[in-house]
């Protein structure tokens, strides 16, 4: 996984940019998305009732969601790059199972699966 130092060293290194800017920028590449990868849906949806294809290009649209656009850090204004290597490794790395959960949550759960099996992560 990413190291967080590496992390914070890009927030105070990458490219400056304006809240709004970043803001319009999601709402232009979700819609980008949504087209690129056919995520609109007709009728009724239902969250237990979509084919594995279906979510796996909404893993995909994710990942893409963040490598190309990346993420704001509203502390320095700056877009936080990662590539789709370092996107998929640390979503390889995210446990399966929740062994401790926080102060004052009730229940163990499991996640439901993200699809990782057939992600390629870089030679």
């Amino acid at each position: 996984m990413i190291n967080q130092l590496e992390i914070a060293r890009r927030t105070r290194t990458e490219p400056k940019m304006d809240t709004l800017d970043f803001d319009m920028g999601i709402f232009r590449k979700t819609q980008e998305l949504t087209k690129r990868y056919s995520l609109n849906v007709s009728g009724k949806e239902e969250f237990w009732d979509v084919d594995k294809a279906y979510a796996d290009s909404v893993f995909q649209a994710g990942v893409d969601l963040l490598t190309e656009l990346g993420i704001f850090c509203v502390t320095t204004n700056r877009v936080v790059k990662f590539t789709e290597d370092e996107v998929k490794r640390a979503a390889r790395e995210i446990p399966s199972t929740i062994e401790e959960l926080p102060e004052g949550w009730e229940d163990k759960g499991e996640c439901i699966g993200t699809f990782l099996d057939d992600c390629e992560v870089g030679q």
